[in-house]
């Protein structure tokens, strides 16, 4: 009994020494003060106006050129500094910089000067057979040649809008077209042409224009046709397109075409299932084609020794190679008091 109150008394000694010095460390080492936080206020905004409040929470902001949130909790103004300074920063505001308002691509109804320097130019394109893809760099190229000009900085029609400017413009060039063929006699050509795996069949009328008297000659359509290629087939390629536009046959004057049998054939060629349609329809064979087969007919006449082709290559290599022998037929032209005439490189076509 007295040992064991000996040991129960030992052990609450040592307890009680032990609290007393826990006390004595907590009394040396104070605790350490908890640190307050920084909330957004309303005066960043004012100051910075690309720094708005954020819906994450009341200790971050929003930067509206980055789209992104970050703390201001333990800098405030200094972490909107940071933040600025970084280079992701930096360059969403080079780049809203440099982007336009929307509003301010559109003009005023009254001011049309923009829309019809836009206009000219892509006509430009097509009259020209210019690659669309050169519009990108015609308004940079505006503004460095006329920098005094508000059309020029106004100019804003790279490929995308070219294309479309040019498919409108398509549509009413062909608006009148039709038009005009509708209530004037008119030609038509057509021919087949083989272009990768498609052949395409092209439309091309002339007509007289009632308002200008002027003679025109334009591309009508362009269709694909993949499917068999007889003269009936191709009748129905001109039939559809004059019935879709609600072009008349009568108009009809001339078929202009080459002068093979499936064009030409009185039985199943395409002037056939034309003159169903209209008997006064003139056949016209293409010129082109009848003095290639009236010259290919007479040079077989000659001697297998005598090669016209063969002549002219010989010719066109002798002058264009040697400078001399060029000035020595330039000055032949001049003595006999013709215009000078440049030898051409002679091709089968």
């Amino acid at each position: 009994m007295a040992t064991g109150l000996l040991i129960s008394v030992g052990s609450d000694s040592e307890s009680s020494d032990s609290d007393v010095s826990e006390l004595n460390t907590k009394a040396a080492c104070p605790a350490k003060k908890k640190r307050r936080m920084q909330k957004f206020r309303e005066e960043y905004s004012m100051k910075y106006p690309c720094i708005e409040k954020s819906s994450k929470s009341k200790h971050h902001a929003f930067c509206a050129y980055c789209k992104s949130d970050f703390t201001v909790a333990y800098g405030g103004v200094d972490d909107i500094h940071r933040h600025m300074a970084t280079s992701k920063h930096s360059e969403a505001a080079k780049a809203l910089n440099k982007s336009k308002n929307i509003t301010s691509f559109f003009v005023r109804k009254e001011d049309l000067s923009v829309i019809r320097a836009e206009t000219m130019f892509c006509e430009f394109l097509v009259e020209h057979n210019i690659p669309i893809s050169a519009a990108d760099h015609v308004g940079e190229l505006a503004r460095k040649m006329f920098p005094d000009s508000q059309i020029a900085k106004d100019y804003s029609s790279g490929r995308t809008k070219t294309t479309c400017i040019i498919k409108e413009l398509a549509k009413v060039v062909k608006e009148k077209c039709v038009d005009a063929l509708k209530t004037n006699p008119f030609v038509l050509g057509i021919d087949g042409s083989a272009l990768q795996n498609n052949t395409y069949y092209p439309i091309v009328v002339r007509f007289i224009d009632t308002e200008s008297l002027n003679c025109h000659t334009q591309l009508l359509t362009l269709p694909i046709w993949n499917s068999s290629h007889t003269g009936e087939a191709i009748f129905d390629i001109i039939n559809q397109e004059l019935n879709s536009n609600g072009i008349e046959w009568k108009q009809l004057l001339s078929l202009v075409c080459d002068n093979c049998s499936v064009m030409t054939g009185r039985n199943k060629g395409t002037i056939k299932f034309v003159h169903d349609k209209n008997s006064k329809v003139h056949l016209a064979g293409c010129i082109c084609h009848l003095l290639d087969l009236a010259c290919s007919k007479g040079l077989k006449c000659l001697s297998d020794e005598f090669n016209f082709d063969d002549i002219l290559r010989k010719l066109y290599w002798y002058v264009s190679k040697s400078t001399k022998r060029g000035a020595a037929l330039l000055q032949l032209q001049q003595d006999l008091e013709i215009p000078p005439h440049e030898v051409k490189k002679h091709v089968p076509t």
